[in-house]
């Protein structure tokens, strides 16, 4: 039953101060992660007691939103299926929808994406309802931006940009100019920074001033974001030490916010300029950094996502569909394992002159794209065993892991994949972070030298 707080009838002065405490500490939320936690925490409790659901469920989105920066899945899981219960019980569909969305990015995170689509599609059409207010349309805002890093994983770029632009749109409509300012400087960096790891500098540039333009916050988790945009658009123009300093500065901010969100893609980045510049100490000091947040983050990952999967799925149906996955999978490589063969042998007869090499290899993207089947039988007797055991393995991995398993076993970069695939080098950057998490590949081992002994 609902109290009478929750309604705003006969509301008490402590439950005026409780809303007021809340509210100035999702305001603050970005600033210091941690401290924030310990704030919510302690307010949580006295909701509770007053009964006041309107502070409970704020309080219960604020330690979703706390658990995504975090990457404790697990807990925002658990969180997110309280939200949505107690919006429900509540009557207050904002929340409820908010919780869909949360929920969806659990799943995308964690390779399900069909599910993924339908928890993000729910979470828009019960906040379209609810896009009548400012709270109503920053709930549409963010589940747009969920949307968006649903299309990233499975490498739908210009899609991507599309779901950004509707979030920004939902912050023009905005009553409350101060809530405007803030959501079109969280946004317009969102896309900055989207643009900017799509390798479209000077687009990166445009929305990363505009973002500056409307800063008025100090330092907080957005604010890393715009450093590490400069980071990737300088590497574009060529400048590896500005970039280094930028990625570098972000990597501060995270630590100093208590953001473990982005620290893969700051070090990921750091490693790559690393290489390229052979400095070996500098590689091994964020090989092992990157290494420790791996490990961190992955570490029973999945618990509760399993346990829900097997709520919601019955044995037969999991079982039709991992035989549907196996049979689609199996196609695929065929028509990709002939394409790759007539690489890897082309490869072995091509002179070394580069520009054929790179003609040759831009030609052979067009092939995978198209998935010609002329070349099956090629590839399937270079590497008869690959994908059989890839399969054997794990056979829930996708066509799209399978293929950057056999990219990365022909020893091509990050970057080249992201370029012959036509994704992001982020997008790349997730799939090999699953595909390691799905081959149960220890953070320690080297992701490139395990497959190439496949």
């Amino acid at each position: 039953m609902i109290s009478g707080a929750a309604h705003g009838q006969g509301v008490s002065q402590e439950i005026i101060q409780l809303r007021e405490a809340v509210k100035l500490t999702r305001k603050n939320f970005k600033k210091d992660l941690n401290q924030t936690y310990s704030r919510l925490d302690s307010l949580s409790g006295i909701a509770v007691n007053l009964r006041d659901c309107e502070s409970e469920v704020q309080i219960i989105e604020s330690m979703c939103l706390y658990y995504y920066f975090t990457n404790d899945l697990d807990n925002m899981m658990s969180n997110a299926q309280e939200l949505k219960k107690r919006g429900q019980e509540c009557n207050l569909p904002l929340y409820e929808g908010n919780a869909h969305s949360y929920l969806s990015k659990v799943y995308s995170t964690n390779g399900f994406y069909d599910k993924a689509m339908s928890e993000i599609e729910l979470a828009l059409e019960i906040l379209a309802k609810v896009d009548t207010n400012d709270q109503g349309r920053v709930g549409k805002a963010n589940a747009h931006i969920f949307y968006s890093g649903i299309l990233a994983a499975q490498g739908n770029q210009s899609e991507v940009i599309n779901q950004l632009k509707f979030a920004i749109n939902a912050y023009y409509n905005m009553d409350d100019p101060e809530k405007q300012r803030r959501g079109l400087y969280n946004n317009y960096s969102n896309i900055a920074d989207e643009y900017a790891s799509m390798k479209k500098a000077d687009s990166a540039r445009h929305y990363h001033s505009l973002a500056i333009q409307l800063r008025r916050e100090p330092e907080d988790i957005t604010w890393q974001m715009n450093f590490r945009t400069l980071g990737y658009i300088e590497l574009l123009d060529g400048d590896t030490l500005s970039a280094l300093l930028n990625f570098q500065e972000s990597e501060a901010i995270c630590n100093r916010t208590g953001d473990k969100q982005n620290l893969p893609l700051i070090y990921e980045e750091i490693l790559g300029i690393a290489k390229s510049t052979n400095d070996h100490a500098l590689a091994a000091e964020y090989l092992e950094k990157a290494n420790l947040v791996i490990l961190e983050s992955s570490e029973d990952k999945n618990k509760v996502l399993r346990q829900m999967i097997g709520q919601l799925e019955d044995e037969k149906a999991i079982e039709n569909s991992k035989r549907n996955r196996i049979i689609g999978i199996v196609g695929f490589l065929l028509a990709l394992t002939a394409i790759l063969s007539f690489w890897y042998y082309r490869k072995n007869q091509a002179t070394a002159n580069f520009k054929e090499i790179k003609g040759e290899i831009v030609s052979l993207l067009d092939m995978v794209k198209n998935d010609d089947p002329t070349f099956m039988h090629a590839f399937g007797n270079a590497f008869p065993n690959f994908t059989k055991k890839l399969i054997a393995l794990n056979p829930e991995l996708t066509s799209s892991e399978i293929e950057i398993c056999a990219l990365i076993k022909l020893k091509v970069s990050t970057k080249q994949i992201a370029r012959l695939r036509g994704i992001s080098h982020r997008t790349v950057q997730n799939k090999k972070y699953l595909i390691r998490k799905k081959l149960n590949i220890a953070s320690d081992v080297n992701l490139e030298e395990w497959i190439e002994n496949i």
